[in-house]
């Protein structure tokens, strides 16, 4: 763990420990100094400094890799080319980075943030990266803490935690929870529901250790979590964006009046979104020694999310005016008839399992990890229509009323057996290689008249190997070859309509994506100098991804009873690079300094649909680069003031490269003091009080396509002026 200097600077805590026996150098599954792979470490010191409520703007900055949208390094939010991972288990059908939003924040121990495909114990899929949860385990001895915080737009959060182990090390627990209200800056003109991005979120955790003889331990733990935030959406850029939506008034405000250059505070007229989501996770661990040797693991979690979405938050489409064609008809406000005053209900369950053996062997010093990974996810969706009328519901008005649409049942059952294999042929050099043998099946039970059912099979084979060489004690070299592969979503294997309907996309027995991705790194430290360093260049390819062409005059006679339609091929072809880097600077006993630099560019070398072709542009929302800088002064003992500065390079708002955008350079504030006990802290974010979009994109708004300020999960994905918070803690 990184000392008290570097802890406010340094999101990467990869102690280097060359002294350490090379078997406990790397650990599957864990990110250290010294396994090949990219990714920064956010340790508990650091999620204490940073207090983070905002987990994009205030975490992700300092951390290169997450991109503006879902994913790791590629900005695609249709693709899940990022793993979500809690103390090693997957947890979601889909993965992105709103996880570190849907997790306990006071049971978080740490947070592993793994560019790139990783291990062979990190899914075929992760072509962007994993996001890992570590949670608080039972501690040797009696430990707790107790924090409330108060901030701007009526926050307040309290935590707490204890936990503690009997002397002998026998048995242990840890308990803790976290109560966070949030009134959020953004305003809807609704009167009652004039909070447009509030939060509510509680949860609570409990861990309990037995370790039933010396060489046993067994874990058992639960997690649960209440979510429920409003999704304060896009509003237009400009005022000419503005305009070209549709002559309508809600609330005393028109469509037409609300835009981010003229009032960045409010949402569009009319529209709302919420979404409430329970989380309950149970897990258990088995962790047996063998001989001298020999680790076998038995792990089992299973996540439970029942969700519940109103308007825009549920199905009735993104950023569309609530109309029900009875007090407001949707052709007039959306341009489409289809009624949008729905919730919609939704069930997904998790179960992860994965056994796994460790052995060490003396010759070459070698590693052998044998297992597999087992996964059954079913998703269950029904939508039904709002008990309310249309504008009680853009009041915030919202129960189950008549069923809607019956909607499906999805499931995946992933079987995955495993093998890594790492060995040092020469002191300083040691080989990684791994295996995934993926067999994969995706089915659904369609519930709707039409009962499309529909199964499918993927089978591959994955290659993920690296190597690490010691230049010295306190540097290394590192690169690895890795694979991935990423199945076609089961929708694209059905018509999007009844045969003979014009604009049918016709369904297609696709294949999965394939890519590969090259890393090469250097990671160290000076010590005497208190510098530390992390870096790495990567490349990554990726064929197969899906695009939509027209069909061709024989294709409409013989798929689609002569009508005009699309059909989906794996004509996609994209490549990524670049360069990321971390950088800390115990400069002096009163100054740190601290750096995250990333340079990233990812571009389509193939991509031509029905409407255009894209072939050489960039994938939006990816700007060339970014720069993290912190300053920290300890004016005394106990006392640390950071200043932050983040900047990111102009970038393109659509995939067609029209248009771009350049966000304001950011700056916040932290200032803090503590002791053994006590701690105080202040936060002020967007310290200069600058006015800037968090994303600005192409989407539709009320059927209109326009250029926006993009905003999603409560405060988490939209943006604030400037913004105080502080708190006080006790620790024992």
């Amino acid at each position: 763990m990184a000392d008290e200097g570097e802890r406010v600077l340094a999101p990467v805590t990869t102690t280097l420990d060359r002294y350490a026996d090379v078997h406990a150098r790397t650990e599957l599954g864990k990110l250290t100094e010294s396994t090949p792979i990219s990714g920064a470490v956010v340790d508990r010191d650091e999620i204490e400094n940073l207090e983070y409520v905002n987990s994009l703007a205030e975490l992700g900055r300092r951390v290169p890799g997450i991109s503006m949208v879902r994913n790791l390094r590629i900005p695609d939010g249709s693709k899940n080319y990022t793993e979500n991972r809690v103390d090693g288990m997957r947890v979601s059908s889909t993965s992105n980075f709103t996880l570190l939003d849907e997790v306990n924040i006071s049971n978080v121990e740490r947070i592993e943030v793994i560019t790139g495909p990783g291990s062979a114990l990190y899914g075929s899929g992760a072509l962007g990266g994993t996001l890992s949860v570590f949670t608080r385990q039972p501690p040797k001895s009696l430990e707790g803490r107790l924090s409330q915080e108060f901030g701007s737009w009526d926050f307040q959060r309290t935590q707490g935690y204890v936990g503690a182990s009997t002397e002998d090390g026998r048995l242990g627990f840890s308990l803790n929870g976290a109560m966070m209200d949030n009134g959020g800056w953004r305003k809807d003109t609704a009167p009652s529901a004039a909070n447009a991005a509030a939060e509510h979120k509680n949860g609570a955790s409990l861990r309990a250790m037995a370790r039933p003889t010396d060489t046993t331990r067994i874990t058992l733990g639960y997690d649960q979590l209440h979510y429920d935030f409003r999704l304060a959406g896009a509003v237009p850029l400009t005022a000419a964006d503005a305009a070209r939506l549709r002559n309508a008034a809600f609330n005393g405000a028109s469509l037409r009046g609300v835009s981010f250059a003229s009032d960045w505070q409010q949402v569009v007229p009319g529209t709302y979104g919420q979404s409430i989501n329970d989380f309950d996770t149970y897990s258990a661990r088995l962790v047996q020694m063998v001989g001298a040797r020999g680790e076998f693991s038995l792990a089992f979690s299973q996540r439970n999310n029942d969700g519940l979405g109103y308007g825009s938050g549920g199905s009735g489409g993104a950023l569309n005016v609530i109309c029900d064609n009875k007090v407001v008809t949707c052709a007039t406000v959306n341009g489409s008839g289809t009624s949008t005053n729905t919730l919609k209900k939704t069930r997904e369950v998790t179960r992860s399992t994965t056994p796994m053996y460790r052995q060490e062997f003396d010759l070459a010093k070698s590693t052998l990890y044998v297992g597999a990974e087992l996964i059954d996810i079913s998703s269950d969706s029904v939508t039904y229509n709002n008990a309310y009328n249309a504008k009680q519901a853009q009041a915030g008005s919202w129960g189950q009323g008549t069923l809607s649409n019956a909607g499906s049942l999805a499931r995946e059952k992933d079987v995955t057996p495993f093998i890594h294999y790492e060995f040092s042929p020469l002191e300083k050099l040691r080989f990684h290689i791994g295996e995934r043998f993926d067999k994969i099946t995706y089915s659904t039970d369609d519930r709707t008249p039409a009962n499309k059912d529909v199964q499918k099979t993927f089978n591959a084979q994955i290659l993920k190997s690296g190597v690490t060489y010691d230049l010295n004690a306190n540097h290394l070299v590192w690169g690895n070859w890795s694979e991935t592969f990423n199945a076609p979503n089961l929708s694209t294997l059905l018509d999007t309509a009844a045969k003979g309907t014009a604009g049918n996309t016709i369904g297609a027995n696709l294949r999965p994506e394939e890519g590969v991705t090259r890393e090469i790194g250097l990671r160290g430290f000076f010590p005497g100098r208190g510098l530390r360093y992390d870096m790495a260049l990567y490349h990554t390819t990726n064929k197969g991804f899906i695009v939509s062409r027209n069909c061709t005059a024989a294709e409409q006679a013989a798929l689609n009873n002569g009508a005009a339609c699309n059909i989906n091929e794996n004509a996609g072809q994209f490549t990524a690079r670049g360069f990321e880097s971390m950088y800390s600077w115990a400069a002096t006993s009163w100054l740190d300094l601290g750096a995250t630099y990333t340079y990233a560019e990812a571009y389509y070398n193939k991509y031509k649909t029905a409407a255009a072709d894209y072939s050489g542009n960039s994938y939006q929302a990816m700007p060339r680069n970014r720069l993290n800088l912190r300053v920290a002064v300890k004016p005394a003992a106990g006392w640390n003031v950071e200043l932050e500065g983040d900047y990111i390079s102009r970038y393109y708002y659509d995939t067609a490269n029209t248009g771009t955008y350049a966000r304001p350079t950011l700056f916040n504030l932290r200032a803090s003091y503590r002791d053994k006990h006590w701690g105080f802290w202040v936060h002020v974010l967007n310290l200069t009080d600058r006015k800037y979009a968090a994303r600005v994109t192409t989407t539709t708004i009320a059927g209109v396509q326009n250029v926006v300020s993009a905003a999603t999960v409560g405060n988490s994905g939209t943006y604030t002026p400037l913004t105080v918070r502080a708190g006080l803690s006790y620790s024992f």
